[in-house]
């Protein structure tokens, strides 16, 4: 019991990490697309 325990912990921790990396590449995508658009007009 307490292995499965330890897996299910395991398993919940590789999920948050996996969310938190995901939302990063996210917002690091909305960023390089806004300042693209930012620097279409100066040009």
């Amino acid at each position: 019991m307490g292995v499965n325990h330890s897996i299910k912990n395991g398993f919940s921790m590789i999920s948050l990490f996996k969310l938190v990396f995901a939302v990063s590449i996210l917002e690091n995508a909305i960023a390089n697309k806004n300042s693209r658009v930012r620097q279409l007009p100066q040009d």
